[in-house]
């Protein structure tokens, strides 16, 4: 949403109240459709930008968003309960990788921490015996 966000302010300058509505209507397309309900909302809007940097601006979010269209699929994953956002990720990550890398004299090379890492999002994606379960 901050890139829909900053072409919403490209797009109607201080104008806060247009910006707002478009920013809404592109969030709500984008949950609701995902990429080609976005592309329409930009698509709408590139029919009434008058200036070069509004069409930048509408240019600059398409490339942004086209190569993760197939993961713009919003509405099927909150209807299956599954998060949109990286915020439980990175909280799980600060809370349970952090204690470990930052307990009382540790002291970790990179790419020690890295492996360590991988191996705690195992155990606590509670994934650890599929990982390691041999294919047939």
């Amino acid at each position: 949403m901050e890139h829909v966000s900053a072409a919403a302010k490209v797009q109607f300058g201080e104008s806060a109240t247009q910006a707002e509505d478009w920013r809404n209507q592109a969030r709500e397309a984008l949950l609701n459709d995902g990429w080609p309900g976005i592309t329409r909302v930009m698509d709408e809007a590139r029919l009434t930008a008058v200036r070069g940097p509004q069409r930048a601006a509408l240019t600059s979010l398409a490339n942004y968003l086209e190569p993760h269209a197939a993961r713009l699929n919003y509405a099927e994953r909150l209807a299956t309960g599954r998060p949109i956002g990286s915020g439980m990720i990175e909280g799980a990550c600060k809370n349970y990788i952090g204690r470990r890398l930052k307990q009382t004299g540790a002291r970790w090379l990179v790419p020690n921490a890295n492996r360590m890492a991988a191996l705690g999002s195992l155990v606590y994606a509670d994934q650890w015996t599929d990982y390691w379960a041999k294919p047939n």
